[in-house]
């Protein structure tokens, strides 16, 4: 039997040629600060700082951030949880506020603002984090995020989950 005809074979018996839609497999997506994240203005570009593990403030103002997933569910909300991790570098407690912003196309824009209190400095690592439950039982569409980061406050990680499900049809 040529190679061919044996990864049909194959297919046909996992039931995977012609058997209809997939199953939706969940994702659970985490990257660094570094590959999500950017300045929200070219005036904030002078204060951060991206570096192997994080997109850090350096600056001695406080510096606007956005961050995305690399993926967007079209028409239909999939990701039941979005978290944005961080690192305080410097010596005292500090606040950090992010919105999470969603929505899919042409169905309006959602605003979830979260702040994470006292911060504490050093090697702690503070997170904000969003879900299904903070969006009336519903998972997010198309969620975004936008964080004022103060001085010597680092991103250094967001996760994304969400359901992964069959192709759209052409």
């Amino acid at each position: 039997m040529d190679r061919f005809a044996f990864a049909i074979a194959i297919a046909v018996s996992l039931g995977v040629a012609g058997s209809g839609p997939l199953l939706a497999e969940v994702r659970n997506d985490f990257s660094h600060g570094t590959a999500s994240c950017q300045s929200a203005l070219p005036v904030f570009d002078g204060h951060i700082r991206k570096r192997p593990q994080a997109i850090a403030n350096e600056g001695v103002a406080t510096a606007f951030i956005t961050c995305d997933s690399d993926s967007i569910r079209l028409g239909e909300a999939s990701f039941s949880k979005v978290t944005v991790y961080f690192l305080n570098r410097g010596s005292s407690l500090v606040d950090v506020s992010c919105t999470l912003v969603d929505g899919i196309f042409n169905d309006g824009t959602d605003y979830f603002p979260k702040t994470i209190a006292n911060l504490e400095p050093g090697t702690d690592v503070g997170g904000l984090q969003w879900t299904a439950n903070d969006n009336g039982g519903n998972d997010f569409g198309s969620p975004a995020i936008s964080c004022a980061l103060l001085p010597e406050v680092d991103i250094v990680g967001l996760g994304f989950v969400y359901e992964d499900g069959p192709p759209l049809p052409e």
